[in-house]
């Protein structure tokens, strides 16, 4: 397969959202024009860019890793040790890696349609932030859901073991705004004023606190590693089809940050 056919398909698969503002997949190690005249012999697809699957992709003879968060390498950012260390471990053992871009929290298969399945909600609109560029998605669903049923779901589908959440006095939701970044006064004021009763995110600045309570809007904060891992894994199946004279693995990332519950007696 030429690394062009995977750039061609991937950037059709991306490009359905036109207010994403990053919907190019990069390549960010490796040929920058002639894509048509290099060849991807396997492919192997992760959340993070480490070390430890670099390893692993040189080991099963990958030439191409696919990842959500590659090398932190912009113009504000210099080479430090870390990010040389990755470098030479890549350009060592040939391999490109390519970045999937923000669209790719909003596409079909993506990590909030993915949370959005596990509650039976529906899509209904995009959120447009002050640069008209998307902030999110709202959701709904015909019948409403009490707060223990929500996070009863979210625990047992992510298995995940603490959430942090502010309940509003009335406990019956039908209109959810998830957004994959953080949360904004902004963005609690427009949940408002689109009708929304529940917002679903990974972090929330500490201004907007008390435009929650004071909106009477709850909101769940999960780490959208979890959905991530599982849509990543699902596009895995879908390259895989797509591309059936070539191999692709599934590369799972442990979580970075991870919740340390208090022990009883102590």
């Amino acid at each position: 397969m030429l690394l062009k056919n995977i750039i061609d398909y991937l950037g059709n698969f991306l490009h359905k959202f036109e207010y994403c503002p990053t919907k190019e997949f990069v390549i960010q190690v490796g040929p920058q024009y002639e894509y048509a005249e290099k060849i991807v012999k396997k492919v192997l697809i992760t959340q993070y860019l480490t070390l430890k699957n670099i390893v692993y992709a040189k080991k099963i003879k990958c030439n191409l890793i696919i990842c959500k968060f590659g090398l932190p390498l912009d113009s504000n950012i210099r080479i430090d040790e870390t990010i040389q260390k990755h470098l030479f471990l890549l350009h060592q053992s040939h391999i490109m890696v390519g970045v999937l871009p923000t669209s790719w929290f909003y596409v079909t298969d993506g990590p909030i349609n993915y949370i959005a399945k596990m509650l039976g909600l529906h899509f209904d609109k995009i959120f447009l932030n002050p640069n008209s560029n998307c902030g999110g998605a709202v959701y709904s669903r015909k019948t409403s859901l009490d707060f223990d049923s929500i996070l009863s779901t979210l625990h047992r589908s992510f298995n995940i073991e603490g959430i942090q959440a502010f309940s509003k006095t009335n406990q019956s939701y039908r209109v959810f705004y998830i957004n994959p970044s953080k949360i904004t006064p902004y963005d609690v004021r427009n949940a408002k004023f689109l009708g929304c009763d529940c917002i679903i995110s990974p972090e929330i600045s500490s201004t907007s606190l008390s435009y929650l309570n004071f909106y009477e809007i709850s909101y769940i904060q999960m780490p959208f590693h979890y959905p991530m891992e599982a849509t990543l894994n699902r596009l895995c199946s879908i390259l895989a089809m797509e591309f059936p004279r070539n191999e692709f693995e599934f590369y799972p990332s442990d979580m970075i940050l991870q919740t340390f519950c208090r022990k009883q007696n102590h």
